[in-house]
């Protein structure tokens, strides 16, 4: 059994560059964790 998810942590996503980031990622098709 192989597992290739990937998952992203992005900290400080509410606003200016975090928020862009988080965004990006979700585009990627990758799981997001906001801390």
């Amino acid at each position: 059994m192989t597992n290739n998810t990937k998952i992203a942590l992005v900290t400080g996503a509410s606003r200016g560059l975090g928020k862009n980031t988080a965004l990006a990622v979700l585009l990627q098709k990758t799981r997001l964790v906001i801390g």
